[in-house]
């Protein structure tokens, strides 16, 4: 994994970019505002579009290397299975947005998608998923982050607990 750290410009604000490798390709896995506050779609773009005109494209002209970048908008399911995204939606319909998990009702659901998420060994982050509520689902950012934060816990203890069977 590799990190760069993009200077706010007109566009967009400080922000760092994650680029993965593998042994025959690299790809952006995330960008995420320096700052607390998530990028809009257009920043996001934007950083991602800079980054591949000022640093990727060049490099990659010289060694003849093709470079893509995908569709603008990658629907949930490019991490989790449709079974996960459909726990994810029920979850984030039903429950109340100004209080995230905390309902007991909404506990239960919001249970269900991250035991289907452990169970599929999902690639999904923290970052992508507080991304999809704010975006698509319309969350408010704090409880979005809020649940972030829960997901990743879920994650690792989940992860945790399998390594102690």
């Amino acid at each position: 994994m590799l990190a760069f750290r993009r200077k706010a410009g007109v566009a967009a604000p400080d922000a760092s970019l994650f680029l993965a490798r593998r042994p025959d390709r690299f790809w952006v896995t995330n960008i995420v505002a320096v700052k607390a506050s998530p990028l809009t779609r257009s920043q996001y773009n934007a950083i991602l579009e800079d980054f591949a005109e000022r640093a990727v494209r060049p490099a990659a002209d010289e060694l003849g290397l093709p470079i893509s970048i995908s569709e603008e908008q990658v629907p949930i399911t490019r991490w989790i299975s449709e079974e996960a995204a459909i726990r994810l939606r029920r979850f984030s319909n039903s429950a109340n947005k100004g209080t995230g998990s905390s309902h007991p009702l909404d506990f239960e659901r919001w249970a269900a998608f991250l035991i289907q998420v452990h169970r599929e060994k999902s690639d999904l982050t923290a970052e992508t998923l507080q991304q999809w509520l704010v975006e698509e689902a319309q969350w408010p950012a704090d409880t979005a982050d809020s649940l972030a934060l829960e997901f990743r816990f879920a994650r690792d203890l989940l992860t945790a607990y399998d390594g102690e069977r």
